[in-house]
């Protein structure tokens, strides 16, 4: 099982969702401590710096995440029209 550290920027985010879209983002959120991780969930491709970083479809909205060896760090969660920005997913702005 891997600890999990969700960023203040999530955080803020699944604190705002409507009550049924939040309890889905954080049941699927608890699912990538599983080894391995649950869930609908690719790398992203594209990646200037070439560091590991995944995606996880949970309805409308896309959870961004790395992992580092028993770390999983959630970094954002967005709507999908936001989740493949070069804010979002790093590059430049």
């Amino acid at each position: 099982m891997k600890h999990l550290e969700i960023k203040n920027t999530a955080k803020k985010y699944i604190a705002r969702m409507p009550e049924p879209q939040k309890a889905a983002v954080i049941q699927a959120i608890e699912g990538l401590k599983a080894e391995p991780p649950e869930g609908d969930i690719v790398p992203l491709e594209g990646q200037k710096n070439r560091q590991e970083k995944w995606r996880l479809r949970v309805g409308g909205h896309r959870v961004l995440f790395k992992i580092q060896g028993d770390t999983v760090f959630v970094t954002h969660v967005v709507p999908r029209g936001q989740a493949y920005t070069k804010k979002t997913i790093g590059g430049k702005k």
